[in-house]
């Protein structure tokens, strides 16, 4: 299987679908969650449209976000050549990570923000090689003030594109008033439409609620820990696979990957601050921990180490499952 995988082939296109049917068995059986009590619009929206659409709708929705997320990040790393040789290893990676939590099989305000997180990614890396990064540098800011009105929490991504840009470039103060403006835009006009129709209460919305403490669940059990353990050995396996071949990448890659891992530390530095939902604030961090495990998946020979990982990860997401099907 893993074989298949390390190659672009159809076949690998069916061991992903399949891997997704598995992963959320449950959702065959039972009606998908949705994330209570979150912050923001896109909370909002989720929270309308939830009684106007059938279960079975939002299933498919759920399985055509991950599928989708998990192809386009593949697509963006092999695409910037910050693998040795292309593959679907890290679209697999993210399928399997959509299941390490029971929490992760709904419908939440980060699960769709993570189509834009991998964009927003995708935007920063091209300032690498590019000569002119003005509307670049616009849309990245207009980026995350679009995630902040979505999801307040994302309030922490300010981070991330600031020593991002650093990281590919020489930043220069002109640089940095284009990124304010593009950041500013959005959340100006929607301040201006509520001031002038007299509802600026509903600018609370964007305020974030924060919280500074581990991410823990109200009933701490060792399927918990289980879950977290496995999370974070997915970019430990990941990280150490790819320390090896970072010496031999280009220039390029190794900032890309760079910026990768930024992304991960500063969603760490998110999920212990803005986590009044637990565990469902962990699901932006699937992202980096995918791209980084890949490389486990990649280039990894030893096959026996490979699937005493995955016999691993398939005993925990057989647990979630266990118990997401004893709450029917």
């Amino acid at each position: 299987m893993i074989k298949i995988l390390r190659d672009k082939t159809i076949g690998a296109v069916i061991i992903l679908l399949i891997t997704a049917a598995i992963v959320h068995t449950n959702l065959w059986i039972q009606t998908i969650g949705f994330t209570p009590n979150e912050t923001g619009y896109l909370q909002v929206l989720l929270s309308y449209l939830q009684p106007k659409l059938l279960p079975q709708a939002w299933v498919m929705f759920f399985f055509i976000l991950i599928i989708s997320q998990a192809l386009q990040l593949n697509y963006l790393l092999t695409s910037n050549k910050m693998f040795a040789k292309s593959g679907f290893t890290t679209a697999f990676a993210y399928l399997l990570l959509t299941g390490v939590f029971q929490e992760f099989s709904t419908i939440s305000p980060a699960l769709i923000i993570n189509s834009i997180l991998i964009w927003l990614f995708a935007k920063i890396i091209k300032l690498y090689n590019n000569k002119q990064p003005k509307t670049t540098l616009f849309n990245i800011g207009l980026m995350v003030s679009i995630c902040i009105v979505l999801y307040p929490p994302c309030i922490v991504l300010i981070l991330f594109i600031i020593f991002g840009c650093i990281i590919m470039r020489p930043f220069s103060a002109n640089d940095f008033f284009i990124l304010l403006l593009g950041f500013c835009s959005v959340l100006y006009i929607i301040v201006a439409v509520l001031y002038l129709s007299n509802s600026l209460n509903f600018a609370k919305a964007l305020l974030p609620t924060f919280s500074i403490h581990f991410p823990t669940p109200k009933v701490i059990t060792y399927k918990f820990w289980a879950n977290i353990v496995l999370l974070f050995l997915f970019f430990v396996i990941g990280f150490f696979a790819w320390l090896p071949n970072s010496n031999r990448m280009v220039i390029q890659s190794r900032k890309n990957w760079g910026a990768m891992l930024l992304l991960f530390v500063v969603l760490c530095i998110y999920s212990f601050i803005f986590n009044n939902n637990a565990v469902y604030c962990l699901m932006l961090l699937i992202v980096p921990a995918a791209s980084f495990a890949s490389n486990f998946f990649l280039y990894t020979k030893k096959y026996v180490l490979i699937y005493f990982v995955l016999i691993i990860v398939a005993s925990v997401i057989a647990m979630n499952n266990y118990f997401l099907l004893t709450k029917i």
